[in-house]
């Protein structure tokens, strides 16, 4: 009776304890726990997703990933899903394709870039978030992105005013201004 007790405590205890982690085929990355998703993140990963896998067309997938990317709150989900935009961005630019431009894909590869530069600022890793958003900087430079190259010009002078580089920090404030 003992032994029948222990083992019902224990299969009650590893159910109520255990963690449901995503397929890594409909997912797209490793570990990802959804459990711990917001209901919100978790539709809109499941619905992007759905998009993702039923196009043929890479522009779509791209987008369909950025927009996600954009959309989802968890700070634990969507630098992985960043990530995985920026490689299959880079693979893309590489090999070529069809249905989206070198242009659009220069531009993604620069909010990827942003992402991770804000990402490390969360994480208090101002240096490297500063390398990210000086790379994004150059690239909606060339694309000729003026509203998303405002946007990192702003988030360059918050980074350097929080490190106390004022006057630095306002030339790129004026500069943001300009465009």
């Amino acid at each position: 009776m003992r032994l029948l007790a222990a083992v019902l405590f224990i299969l009650c205890f590893h159910t109520s304890f255990s963690q449901e982690y995503g397929d890594k085929e409909f997912y797209l990355i490793d570990s990802l726990q959804l459990d711990a998703l917001s209901e919100n993140d978790r539709a809109l990963i499941d619905s992007s997703l759905t998009v993702f896998h039923q196009s043929e067309n890479d522009s779509i997938k791209l987008y369909t990933l950025f927009a996600m990317v954009e959309n989802c709150w968890d700070i634990k989900v969507w630098p992985k899903y960043n990530l995985y935009l920026f490689q299959m961005t880079v693979e893309r630019m590489k090999n070529g394709s069809d249905d989206i431009t070198k242009k659009e894909l220069l531009a993604l590869k620069g909010h990827c870039l942003n992402n991770e530069g804000f990402y490390q600022s969360r994480l208090g890793v101002t240096d490297l978030a500063l390398k990210n958003y000086y790379r994004s900087l150059e690239i909606f430079i060339q694309v000729e992105d003026k509203q998303s190259a405002g946007y990192l010009l702003n988030n360059i002078a918050s980074m350097l005013r929080a490190q106390g580089q004022h006057s630095k920090s306002l030339e790129y404030t004026y500069e943001s201004y300009k465009i």
